[in-house]
């Protein structure tokens, strides 16, 4: 189940990371701020209006690409469907992978955590332990 949880988001989001590199690294070239922000590690959600802000063009250009294929050839949208469908939910996937609340969620469930976090060691054990 992690296994194919983890295919279905690493394709979905796959575009709009390359998208937002590849801005970043033009603006780099063209000597502006790239506007890479440091990670947010106080656990603050980004909201769907938040998302929407970050994620709208991406948005825009997979209904653009959408549009195209489905006038070229409904068979070629077919194929796109697993870009598209990233960008165009772009603004949903930026706001629910922030979400804490989708992590511990899947934590619960044993989803997306490594073999040590599921069994861990007698050391890692005595550790958690110690620290408590």
């Amino acid at each position: 189940m992690s296994f194919g949880l983890e295919i279905l988001a690493s394709a979905l989001l796959s575009p709009v990371t390359m998208l937002s590199q590849a801005g970043q690294c033009v603006s780099v070239l063209r000597g502006a701020d790239g506007g890479w922000e440091a990670q947010r590690r106080d656990g603050d959600a980004i909201s769907l209006a938040e998302g929407w802000r970050l994620g709208w063009r991406q948005c825009a250009l997979g209904l653009v690409l959408l549009g195209l294929a489905l006038a070229i050839a409904p068979a070629l949208a077919a194929w796109m469907i697993p870009v598209i469908l990233g960008l165009v939910i772009a603004p949903w996937l930026i706001s629910v992978t922030s979400s804490e609340t989708l992590g511990l969620a899947l934590q619960r469930r044993g989803l997306l955590a490594t073999p040590w976090e599921q069994r861990p060691s007698a050391l890692l054990r005595m550790a958690a332990h110690n620290a408590a």
